[in-house]
């Protein structure tokens, strides 16, 4: 008997490897999404730790000009807080569209697997069938010798 040769092979590779290269952008779309995260957390941080010492100083009776410093660095802050957001979710929409493109190809080399699995299926009940066949007609011969 002919070992098994499945026809959609080439197919089934190119799935696979589709399914692999959309692992890696997921990857690689999630690994920018939370470095970006954690640029927005540290630039929050910033943040509350300048508007802590801004109230410090303003108690304190800290001259005006140094004030008037401190609150134009929370408003470069605060703009570059706002461009950082708007960017964190630029990014996670990127990943939530690799995420969407690896569950298509998933679904299309899992329906290639079955597809495999049938034809499996079939080849070894045609094999089972032609040893049955074979058996059969040796028990027949050797029957027939007997006689």
């Amino acid at each position: 008997m002919k070992p098994f040769v499945f026809p959609l092979a080439a197919l089934h590779k190119i799935r696979r490897q589709n399914e692999e290269s959309h692992q890696q952008r997921l990857a690689e779309a999630t690994a920018r999404y939370q470095q970006a995260l954690a640029e927005l957390e540290e630039l929050q941080r910033r943040l509350t730790q300048l508007q802590t010492e801004y109230e410090g100083k303003k108690r304190s009776g800290a001259l005006i000009s140094l004030l008037i410093v401190f609150e134009a660095y929370q408003r470069e802050l605060q703009f570059s807080l706002a461009q950082k957001a708007m960017a964190v979710e630029a990014l996670r929409e990127e990943r939530l569209a690799a995420l969407k493109l690896l569950e298509e190809a998933l679904k299309a080399r899992k329906i290639v697997d079955k597809l495999k699995e049938k034809e499996l299926e079939v080849y070894q009940e045609t094999v089972l069938q032609e040893e049955q066949k074979a058996l059969d007609e040796l028990a027949s011969v050797v029957v027939q010798s007997r006689k």
